[in-house]
């Protein structure tokens, strides 16, 4: 049912199960699982199944109830407590902490996660736990926890993404991999060394060694020609290498291979609309929003193509649609717009929304605060400046879809 995506019929059968379950009259056949572990089966799938039904709330009620029926000599009824010893447990564990991230309760996360014993930790269990060591700002912690995830899953990307993004050297990314590799079966896709060479590219890219990570993509490319994740990032170090025209060649081909793709469109729309290339913007703005509707970056994108056309309004109506986003960065993105296409005359209105802003943002948006405090204050707003603060905190949006979704 579930793999048909009959959830209303899971869910129902599962009930029905568990209504069997509590009639006196039942008893388990001889040698059979204890009833307790029935419960506890019967409970986990109907977790399961909510869950994909993003019903979170019941979902970790459920897991709860299997967490309580596999422990119950030192569970309550609503918490799971104690050291993990089994991989159920650690399991059930991981299901429960999932429930809690998505539900924004991610106080005791940590402390749940890190119950479960390093030898009974999967590949996912330890992402999840690189991911709240990072929102904790805990690098080094979320180092180690990578690289554990890394070690069960050698042929992960984006866990190697995680590393070059925490700041870890090329060289013990690789330790890590070889030693990983060695003990899986590497067949012909990892014969030829491509992923030594992506490394590299990587943390050159990082480091902004720009020629070099540059090599590294012509290489990858070669080996992998029109592969859309290694252009897009051939067309990102072009970027940071201010080599634009080059950039925006890789983009453009990149949209060729595939016009619906959408992951890292937001730079290339970044691009564009420091360019105002409004209608190569609307392109793909209409893509991205045709490919995938529910994510932020459409709306983001519309955003700058109202921009581009001077209509501060409907750009604000697109970026509400986002929903996740902070209110902070919304107000600076107003405030930066109308400096950018209102003129001079109409900029002191939002004087008293700029004290708002800065009294109230965090520490991130300090120094765009600051810029936009000069051009407040400037009796010629610099278009092109005003243009290069735009395109900062639409990068600060993408950053924060990128890591919320």
């Amino acid at each position: 049912m579930v793999e048909l995506q009959l959830y209303d019929s899971a869910e129902t059968l599962c009930t029905l199960y568990l209504s069997h379950l509590n009639n006196v009259e039942f008893k388990p056949r001889k040698g059979g699982e204890p009833i307790s572990i029935i419960f506890a089966d019967v409970y986990e799938c109907l977790g399961d199944i909510l869950y994909k039904r993003e019903e979170i709330k019941r979902a970790l009620h459920y897991f709860r109830c299997s967490s309580h029926r596999r422990r119950s000599q030192q569970a309550s009824k609503f918490r799971t407590q104690g050291p993990v010893s089994t991989v159920e447990e650690a399991r059930l564990r991981y299901k429960e902490c999932r429930c809690q991230v998505n539900l924004h309760d991610a106080s005791n996360v940590i402390r749940d996660l890190e119950s479960i014993p390093p030898k009974l930790r999967d590949c996912k269990i330890n992402m999840l736990l690189g991911e709240m060591y990072c929102k904790f700002n805990r690098k080094r912690n979320a180092a180690v926890a990578y690289k554990d995830a890394l070690s069960s899953s050698p042929y992960s990307i984006e866990i190697i993404e995680q590393l070059v993004s925490l700041g870890v050297d090329a060289a013990e990314i690789l330790s890590a991999l070889d030693e990983a590799l060695r003990y899986k079966d590497c067949g012909a896709l990892a014969a030829d060394g491509w992923m030594h060479t992506l490394v590299a590219a990587l943390v050159t890219k990082r480091n902004h060694e720009h020629e070099k990570s540059l090599i590294n993509f012509s290489k990858l490319s070669t080996i992998y020609p029109k592969n859309t994740y290694i252009l897009t990032q051939q067309a990102q170090a072009c970027l940071e290498a201010d080599q634009l025209d080059q950039a925006m060649v890789l983009y453009r081909q990149v949209r060729r291979e595939d016009p619906l793709i959408v992951r890292r469109m937001e730079t290339f729309g970044k691009l564009l609309f420091m360019r105002e290339d409004a209608n190569e913007l609307s392109k793909l703005t209409d893509d991205v929003l045709e490919a995938q509707a529910r994510l932020p970056v459409g709306w983001v994108l519309a955003a700058m193509y109202s921009a581009t056309k001077g209509d501060a309004e409907t750009a604000v109506s697109f970026l509400d649609k986002v929903g996740s986003i902070s209110v902070i960065i919304k107000r600076l993105w107003v405030i930066a717009c109308c400096i950018a296409f209102l003129g001079t005359a109409r900029r002191w209105r939002w004087m008293r929304g700029i004290q708002r802003a800065t009294s109230s943002a965090d520490s991130c948006c300090s120094y765009r605060n600051a810029q936009i405090r000069h051009l407040l204050h400037t009796r010629k707003p610099d278009r092109w400046t005003a243009m290069s603060l735009l395109s900062q905190v639409f990068t600060a949006i993408s950053e924060y879809y990128i890591e919320i979704f």
